[in-house]
């Protein structure tokens, strides 16, 4: 039984290997957590439109600039996704004004984001790719994978949902963090 454990092992090690050699992605190494920086001919799902031409290779000085301003922007990126939700719905006239004006000020969650953030930093593995926006602007998406999966129940529907944080955009023209989806720079 053994044998055929190390077997499987290994013939898992040797394809994900292969694997990252066939795309041309690299595998960082921090201190408790890794990163995969994604070869341009990688496609990842939540991205699919985005063809290959508008794909880049983020380097690893790209990749260290985010990780080193990754904690003190994720507040402001909160923020700035509430904000965004606010006019959009603001902006097509949303009858029931009190939770909307009540979500608009995020800073709130902006704190308890952060406070979690900074605990559970190294739990999480990164996946960067980039990608041109249609602004022509280059961004580094992040896509993170906790160490251990932790679903969370939904309550009243049913489901479950993985415990994780949500994807970052990063600009490397300001130098700004966004929650992906949210840059307000016409940027997907």
């Amino acid at each position: 039984m053994a044998n055929r454990l190390f077997i499987l092992l290994f013939a898992f090690c040797f394809n994900y290997c292969a694997a990252q050699s066939k795309l041309g992605n690299d595998t960082i190494h921090f201190g408790k957590f890794n990163g995969i920086i994604a070869d341009s001919l990688y496609t990842p799902f939540g991205s699919r439109n985005i063809f290959p031409k508008n794909r880049f290779k983020p380097t690893l000085s790209q990749v260290r600039e985010f990780e080193g301003t990754f904690i003190e922007q994720y507040g402001n990126a909160i923020k700035k996704s509430h904000e965004l939700f606010y006019d959009q719905h603001h902006n097509q006239g949303v009858e029931d004004e009190k939770w909307l004006t009540d979500y608009k000020d995020g800073k709130k969650d902006a704190e308890q984001s952060v406070k979690r953030l900074k605990k559970e930093y190294n739990d999480y593995d990164r996946f960067y790719y980039g990608y041109i926006g249609f602004n022509g602007v280059r961004y580094i998406r992040i896509e993170f994978v906790p160490h251990k999966e932790k679903w969370v129940a939904i309550p009243g529907a049913g489901e479950s949902q993985l415990y994780n944080l949500p994807p970052i955009v990063y600009n490397l023209a300001q130098h700004n963090l966004s929650l992906a989806g949210w840059t307000g720079e016409r940027d997907e």
